[in-house]
């Protein structure tokens, strides 16, 4: 399993746990993760994930439930007495068509870890949909020395995001960015530029 440095786990979850607070996050000395909260004057807690709700038990007010490692990736949501909730103590992304906490576990997979690569951009552009007549946007990942050669054609890889998700969503909980990092500095592919953008109705014709 690669050992992230400080600046790599940052990179990928950023989250800061406040000075005295619990990591929503913990992996026993048997590799079993769980989900836990601070909520000592909470009657329930509890965490949703795959359309299933998973109570949690309280001890020292510390609520716990133990969390399946089988997904690198999964959207959670936590319930404190039965109203949905976002926590700072888990990475945020849009999905479920809302703002929605997800969980990230090491599986080994480093492909999408940040790496002491050259780097490209994440841009946001904006433009007027000829469909919807609306302004929309999109962020379009450039890969390192992009500016340095206007007059290069550049491939490019256009990624749509899946329904309930929006435009940041590749970017966010996907890093598409540092999948691309690594995967031009290793020579497995072209350098390309990568666009994911929202897209709303259908086109005429």
């Amino acid at each position: 399993m690669e050992i992230l440095t400080r600046e790599q786990w940052l990179g990928q979850n950023p989250v800061l746990i406040p000075e005295g607070e619990c990591a929503a996050l913990r992996q026993d000395s048997d590799g079993r993760s769980f989900l836990r909260i601070a909520a000592a004057e909470a009657g329930s807690v509890s965490f949703l994930w795959d359309e299933t709700e998973h109570p949690c038990s309280m001890k020292d007010g510390i609520w716990e439930t133990e969390y399946p490692a089988e997904k690198a990736m999964r959207y959670v949501q936590l319930l404190v007495d039965g109203a949905k909730v976002l926590t700072p103590l888990l990475p945020i992304a849009w999905g479920y068509s809302g703002p929605h906490n997800y969980v990230e576990l090491d599986k080994g997979e480093s492909f999408y870890s940040l790496k002491e690569v050259p780097h490209g951009e994440l841009r946001r552009q904006y433009y007027r949909s000829s469909i919807t007549g609306n302004w929309e946007s999109l962020l379009a990942y450039t890969p390192p020395g992009y500016d340095e050669e206007p007059d290069r054609i550049f491939p490019i890889l256009y990624l749509q995001h899946g329904h309930g998700e929006n435009e940041t969503s590749w970017a966010g909980a996907g890093k598409v960015d540092l999948i691309l990092d690594a995967t031009d500095c290793r020579g497995q592919g072209r350098t390309i530029r990568g666009r994911d953008g929202q897209r709303h109705g259908a086109e005429k014709g």
